[in-house]
């Protein structure tokens, strides 16, 4: 069977590779689902249940942390750190995360009384960033 053209080079590094580029477009792509789905939650707890906005935030996190746990340890980082090793870092993790969001929700619009949807927006996007700078260095830094 013939190789695959350089058409797909792209996308077998992204799917297979380790480059930086391809670990970065694969946590931005399981993380951004991951965020849209932190997101949503929040604002149906927010909108739809009238809960306080940092409990919103930190239950919705908490909600997505092990389906997001499962998918960055597998497809984003290809980690051969144990599960016991890993999920206990990742847990550990979230706590800060938590806080960060919480926290940003309470001065975004609790304090500063900015819209829900941009402030939510820019909540999730300061906790993928922080999440993804802390998994690449401590969670996952040895691959398969």
């Amino acid at each position: 069977m013939p190789e695959a053209g350089p058409s797909f080079t792209w996308f077998d590094t992204l799917t297979r590779g380790a480059a930086h580029w391809a670990v970065l477009a694969r946590f931005i792509l399981i993380g951004g689902v991951s965020a849209l789905a932190m997101l949503l939650l929040a604002l149906l707890f927010v909108s739809g249940l009238h809960w306080p906005a940092p409990l919103a935030q930190g239950f919705a996190h908490a909600l997505c942390i092990v389906p997001t746990y499962v998918c960055q340890r597998t497809l984003t980082f290809r980690s051969d750190i144990s599960h016991a090793r890993g999920l206990a870092g990742y847990v550990l993790l979230q706590a800060p995360l938590l806080a960060l969001g919480a926290g940003l929700a309470w001065l975004l619009i609790s304090y500063m009384r900015w819209p829900r949807l941009e402030a939510l927006l820019l909540i999730a996007g300061a906790v993928a960033l922080t999440s993804f700078v802390a998994q690449r260095s401590l969670i996952f830094a040895r691959t398969r």
